[in-house]
């Protein structure tokens, strides 16, 4: 399990027992959710159809992730008109390591994603009052999902189609403005403290660079052949949509800057350049004659690329985190009184109360100033019959932790005792009363 499923899951099923995913911070039991409100109501809708359990909103998840990849194909064929070139192009985007290891998890990106490539698709095909909606939607699955809509807008700047812009850009506004005042007025506040306070992790412009060295080397033909792509674009002097999506889906990475970012910060820029890839390949074959005999070798190296990459020795086979799951979450299970546990998926899936979710979040959060007394009281007075870590915090000084505050562990390490380790995801170390 992903840490940040069972965040998500506990969301959905609060909204199921008529609870805002976005309460007052300052209340214990915690709930910190920093996404936007769309995709913690389908995971309700999912849990209502199909019970307490990840499958179907993972299920959910790669129906996203397909349709991303459909899209990413439709527009190839919008603006290619070729057939083989948008099969190409779709299958590339599902092919990558970086699409296969995120779509089975239960994570925002891939419907923000499909939300902003419908937007954008329509913008591309000139339904302006249709892109809206679905970019609008994109924002409140994710709120840093802004690369397409400032691509549009720029594309209709540099056309110099001030009346266009202007309406595609008060009727996003409005559109925006109308959606978090709702928002906020359904959650008595609090919606825009859990979108834009909850980010108190440290950032680092070393992981951009990092993360975005890494996914040039994963996506090495696209991210060559976008390149090329831009610079006969520039080259042209003409502002193209697919050549600005680029470069603000390139700025948005920088939200992997954050010590809590992963790498599916960094879908949205490998969508970019499969889209950017074939359509410099295009380019190319029309531009020079030899480059036909290019798309070919480029083609059976992306292929290679492909293979070598499943092959990999490096790819980590997690299963082996896993061996000791089902105990674990039987304990838990079986467990008489409240249980503490990084691991919040395994709470909601064995009916235990959630007490923290987000922990990692209110971990940063009390180091810029909000109170975690109540949860240190109920540590304090042994409240919980079992804390399940993940890790062994209990072995490093209390200021490396990235899950809970040094009052919190000080008072977890002075009132409990460790009886036992366990090989599990997210859910480690299992302490009792002492």
């Amino acid at each position: 399990m992903n840490y940040e499923e069972g965040n998500i899951l506990n969301a959905g099923v609060r909204i199921l027992h008529g609870l805002s995913p976005y309460p007052d911070p300052h209340v214990f039991p915690n709930a910190l959710n920093p996404y936007g409100p769309v995709f913690y109501y389908v995971t309700a809708l999912a849990v209502r159809l199909g019970g307490v359990s990840l499958l179907l909103p993972r299920v959910i998840v790669i129906v996203c992730g397909l349709l991303a990849a459909a899209v990413i194909g439709l527009l190839l064929r919008l603006w290619t008109k070729s057939l083989p070139l948008a099969f190409a192009g779709a299958g590339l985007f599902l092919a990558s390591p970086l699409t296969y290891f995120w779509m089975p998890l239960l994570r925002v990106d891939f419907l923000a994603l499909a939300f902003a490539l419908i937007g954008l698709y329509f913008f591309a095909r000139e339904r302006l009052w249709w892109s809206i909606p679905f970019l609008a939607l994109a924002f409140f699955v994710k709120v840093s999902s802004l690369a397409a809509p400032a691509a549009c807008l720029s594309f209709l700047l540099f056309r110099k189609d001030w009346k266009r812009a202007m309406r595609f850009a008060l009727a996003g506004i409005a559109t925006l403005a109308i959606g978090f005042s709702l928002a906020q007025w359904l959650t008595q506040g609090w919606f825009s403290f859990h979108q834009f306070s909850t980010h108190g992790d440290p950032f680092s412009w070393r992981s951009v660079v990092w993360n975005l060295r890494g996914l040039a080397a994963l996506d090495l033909p696209q991210t060559i052949l976008s390149l090329c792509f831009f610079v006969m674009t520039v080259a042209d002097r003409k502002a193209n949509l697919p050549s600005l999506y680029l470069l603000f889906a390139t700025a948005a990475t920088v939200t992997s800057g954050k010590l809590g970012s992963d790498s599916n910060h960094l879908l949205e820029l490998h969508a970019t350049l499969t889209l950017c890839a074939l359509l410099a390949l295009q380019e190319l074959a029309e531009r020079v004659p030899a480059a036909r005999a290019a798309v070919v070798l480029v083609a059976c190296a992306t292929a290679w690329l492909v293979f070598v990459s499943q092959k990999n020795p490096k790819i980590v086979d997690e299963r082996a985190m896993l061996r000791d799951c089902g105990q674990v979450y039987g304990y838990v299970q079986d467990t008489l009184g409240d249980v503490l546990a990084d691991n919040v998926g395994m709470l909601v899936l064995t009916g235990k109360p959630v007490f923290v979710s987000n922990p990692f979040v209110l971990r940063y959060l009390v180091d810029r100033g909000l109170s975690d007394q109540q949860l240190r009281d109920k540590i304090a007075t042994k409240g919980f019959s079992t804390i399940i870590l993940s890790g062994n915090p209990m072995g490093r000084p209390f200021s490396d932790s990235e899950r809970w505050s040094s009052g919190a562990l000080a008072e977890i390490k002075s009132d409990y005792k460790v009886i036992g380790h366990a090989q599990c995801t997210e859910a480690n170390t299992v302490l009792v009363p002492q």
